[in-house]
């Protein structure tokens, strides 16, 4: 049974710059030790080789913007969760599905920056997701604090399958995406199928779970990082804590923020780090997690590279498909070299859509409906 004890993954998505040349032409690593090595595990060197995406046709995308698939109260007030669905024309339905989760630390960001264009026209169908930000104001409401971001990964990936016949997606093949804090709640969707805690209770009634996750530099667990301070940021006002201890010049200042607004409180209350456990990915690893895909810049200065190491780690001793990625020279951002005009740096581009055309095309072969929920049944529950 999966355990409800989980770790929580910090991020503030400020992008940063990142430079180009990476080639996945390259040699895996010696090997690992047991408890630690991936199995497929490699660097990604600096080079003049350029990656090649002339293989895939440049298609035509439809984009159908501000779909509703779920609704929460906030003060009395009615609030929709919208979504976008970048279709490709030209292309056999049904489509596999990739959900992309924004990142921005929990508390900003939207479904506008998706990637949705370069992943439609490559032939897969993209649906970029809004979900509930955390927020300073009001003393962290309750409603916008964990797990209510999972809540809402969760409750999109229901509307859309169960809407799959309407738009011309394959049910059976939807994978997960998501950078920074996207990529911490990507991965947390992998892994908790079942989950009883992390459904919430929009668009209940049909699975959940997901065929393939591919995490972008995304965090796992707050107490292996550095915590600026111990302050309740939902008690006090943002502009004393600055003045107390620094903001953005201070390293990690807005990683703890982005923890506790996340988190709702102060990252010294044992109930806090309680939740920090329960939102950790890292909680729920086990031998029926679906394949995964982690892609981490060794220059990122906002999620330290060891998080992803930390998820690897735990995703090999499970015996889970993982592929690990990090990237000389690259910092906390998937955008394209600067000049280059690309929506996505082919260094993610790449083996990111490898791994999909690996679990998701439509020539190999995937979970049934049928078997996801016998998987649902068979332990992925909590106790």
């Amino acid at each position: 049974m999966k355990s409800t004890a989980r770790l929580a993954l910090p991020v503030f998505a400020l992008l940063g710059m990142m430079l180009g040349g990476y080639s996945l032409k390259s040699e895996p690593i010696a090997a690992q030790p047991a408890d630690t090595a991936a199995p497929f595990y490699y660097v990604s060197p600096a080079g003049d080789d350029a990656f090649s995406l002339d293989r895939r046709l440049a298609k035509n995308v439809t984009v159908l913007r501000d779909l509703e698939y779920a609704t929460y109260e906030l003060g009395g007030e009615r609030k929709p969760l919208l979504l976008d669905l970048y279709l490709p024309t030209g292309v056999s339905q049904p489509l596999s599905l990739i959900v992309y989760i924004h990142g921005g630390g929990w508390f900003e960001g939207s479904k506008s920056t998706c990637p949705g264009t370069t992943f439609a026209q490559t032939g897969y169908a993209m649906a970029c997701i809004d979900y509930r930000l955390s927020s300073l104001a009001g003393g962290c409401p309750e409603e916008l604090i964990f797990p209510a971001q999972i809540h809402d990964v969760k409750a999109a990936v229901r509307w859309l399958r169960n809407h799959a016949s309407a738009y011309g997606l394959n049910p059976n093949r939807f994978g997960a995406l998501g950078n920074s804090s996207g990529g911490h709640l990507a991965a947390l969707w992998g892994v908790s199928a079942g989950v009883t805690a992390l459904e919430g209770a929009n668009n209940l009634g049909i699975s959940d779970e997901v065929q393939a996750v591919a995490d972008w530099y995304g965090p796992v667990d707050v107490t292996r990082g550095h915590i600026v301070f111990m302050d309740n940021p939902c008690k006090v006002p943002l502009s004393e804590l600055i003045a107390r201890y620094g903001g953005e010049e201070t390293p990690y200042f807005y990683w703890t923020l982005a923890w506790g607004a996340f988190l709702g409180g102060s990252l010294a209350d044992p109930a806090v780090l309680a939740r920090a456990a329960e939102a950790s990915p890292v909680t729920y690893v086990d031998a029926a997690d679906p394949p995964f895909l982690v892609i981490h810049g060794e220059n990122d200065g906002m999620v330290p590279i060891s998080q992803s190491e930390w998820l690897v780690a735990a995703l090999k001793r499970a015996v889970v498909d993982v592929t690990f990625v990090h990237l000389p020279g690259l910092g906390h951002s998937f955008a394209g070299p600067p000049g280059s005009g690309q929506e996505v740096h082919p260094a993610f581009l790449e083996p990111t859509l490898e791994f999909f055309d690996r679990y998701l095309a439509a020539d190999n072969p995937t979970i049934t409906m049928a078997e996801v929920s016998t998987s649902v049944r068979m332990g992925k529950g909590t106790n």
